[in-house]
């Protein structure tokens, strides 16, 4: 065992010994993971050497996270574009059968008319025009 070096050590006995020791654990870890770090750091910029591998298997599998991310963002672009092409479809063909429906419901009409009801002709031509001019492109 060492002697002590001041009065200070010699007074409060093995106390300062041992937080000497202790601090001396802790300088050599943290000098451990300084230089670990350091290292991998040295990897990162292309400059050092990764003995273990780990990082690679790290760098690999990160590769391998990110593409499959790239596809399955892909999978959901086709996923989104389909979906938005069976709403158009689905509104558009909402409203071919609307009019259809109402062409449908207008004939109905004009069959069931009696030859002589002038009147009841009248109003369903101006409902057809109205309906007509009111779809037509302007």
């Amino acid at each position: 065992m060492r002697q002590f070096e001041d009065a200070e050590d010699a007074e409060d006995g093995g106390a300062s010994v041992i937080s000497r020791v202790v601090g001396g654990l802790v300088d050599n870890i943290k000098e451990h993971a300084s230089e670990e770090a350091y290292g991998w750091i040295l990897h990162f910029v292309g400059i050092g050497g990764d003995e273990s591998g780990e990082l690679s298997a790290i760098e690999n599998t990160l590769e391998t996270i990110e593409a499959k991310i790239d596809a399955l963002s892909t999978q959901l672009q086709s996923a989104e574009a389909a979906l938005m092409l069976a709403i158009q479809w689905g509104s558009q063909t909402t409203a071919i059968a609307q009019s259809v429906s109402g062409i449908d419901f207008k004939f109905k009409q004009l069959f069931q008319l009696s030859k002589n009801d002038q009147a009841a002709a009248t109003t369903l031509q101006t409902a057809i025009l109205d309906d007509t001019s009111a779809s037509a492109p302007h």
